[in-house]
C-alpha cells in the first residue's frame, strides 16, 4: 500500500481543510509525502525524493561515509518529524489558534531543526570533500612514473601509437574502453599527455582512471563511494528543504512573529 492510517480499526480522522489554511498547499502523498486530513504516510515518497542509502560492500567502518549515511538519515527522520509535527499542529483544538498562530507554531517548531541540520551539513560535507582530495592526491602521485627502467620502453610505445594513423587505433581505443590493455602499454599512455600519443582528451581520462583502479583499487573505491554518499546525502537535504518550503511561507511567518513582538 502507498500509505497507512495511524490509527487502523478506528478510522482515519479526517481533518478539515479549514486546519490547513495555514499551510502553502494542502500537502498529498505525491507532492509532499503525507496527507493530514487522512493522516497517510507515502512508502515510497522518501526513496524517490530522498533516494535511497546503499552502503558499499568493504567499507562499512568508513567514518566519512559514516557522516554522509547519518546527514541522509537525518534529513529522512527530520521529513517524518515535520509530518507528526504539522500534524499535531492541524489537530490543535484551541479556539485561539487561527492560520497566523498556526503558520507561526509550525515555522517555530521546524525551522530550527532545518537550520540545525543545514549547518551540521555544511561542516560535514566540507569535510568528506577533504578526505576526497586527499584520496585523489594520493591517486594522482601513483600514477606518477617511478622506475627509470621503463621511461625508455614508455617512450617508444607513446611514439609508435602517436605514429599510428587515426583510422588505426581501434584496437587501442577497444583495449582501454574494455579494460583489456596491457600494463605497459596502459602505464605509457596514461602517464602522459594525451598529445604524445595523439589520442583525445576523453580517451586519456578513461585511460588514467583504469590505471589508476589498477595500482590503487582501494583508493579508487573509497572516491567512488565518497562521491555517491555525498550527492545522496545532498540529495536527501535539498529534498528536505524544498517539501519544508513547499508548505511553509517561513518569511511571512518571521514577519508574523516580528508583528506580534512589537505588539507586546
Amino acid at each position: 500500500r502507498e500509505g497507512h492510517c495511524p490509527a487502523p480499526g478506528r478510522g482515519c480522522r479526517h481533518r478539515g481543510k479549514e486546519r490547513l489554511a495555514f499551510l502553502r498547499e494542502y500537502p498529498d502523498l505525491q507532492s509532499v509525502g503525507f496527507n493530514l486530513r487522512t493522516g497517510m504516510v507515502s512508502q515510497t515518497f522518501p526513496l524517490i525524493t530522498f533516494g535511497r542509502w546503499e552502503q558499499p560492500e568493504g567499507l562499512e567502518a568508513d567514518t566519512d561515509l559514516g557522516v554522509l549515511r547519518s546527514l541522509h538519515e537525518r534529513a529522512v527522520g527530520t521529513w517524518r518529524g515535520m509530518a507528526q509535527s504539522l500534524q499535531d499542529i492541524s489537530d490543535d483544538d484551541d479556539p485561539a489558534l487561527n492560520d497566523a498562530g498556526r503558520l507561526k507554531t509550525a515555522a517555530e517548531v521546524i525551522k530550527p531543526k532545518l537550520d540545525e541540520l543545514q549547518a551540521v551539513a555544511e561542516s560535514e560535507l566540507a569535510r568528506v570533500d577533504q578526505a576526497i582530495a586527499q584520496e585523489e592526491a594520493a591517486v594522482a602521485a601513483s600514477l606518477r612514473p617511478a622506475d627509470p627502467a621503463l621511461a625508455a620502453l614508455h617512450s617508444d610505445i607513446r611514439a609508435h601509437w602517436k605514429a599510428t594513423k587515426a583510422e588505426e587505433r581501434s584496437g587501442l581505443m577497444l583495449g582501454i574502453l574494455q579494460g583489456t590493455i596491457d600494463d605497459d602499454t596502459l602505464t605509457a599512455i596514461a602517464t602522459a599527455p594525451g598529445y604524445m600519443t595523439g589520442i583525445s582528451a576523453d580517451l586519456h581520462g578513461k585511460a588514467r582512471a583504469l590505471l589508476a583502479k589498477r595500482l590503487a583499487p582501494e583508493r579508487v573505491k573509497r572516491i567512488d563511494a565518497l562521491r555517491v554518499g555525498k550527492a545522496r546525502a545532498l540529495q536527501a537535504l535539498t529534498g528536505l528543504q524544498r517539501t519544508a518550503g513547499q508548505l511553509i511561507d517561513f518569511k511571512k511567518a518571521a514577519q508574523l512573529a516580528e508583528k506580534s513582538r512589537r505588539h507586546r
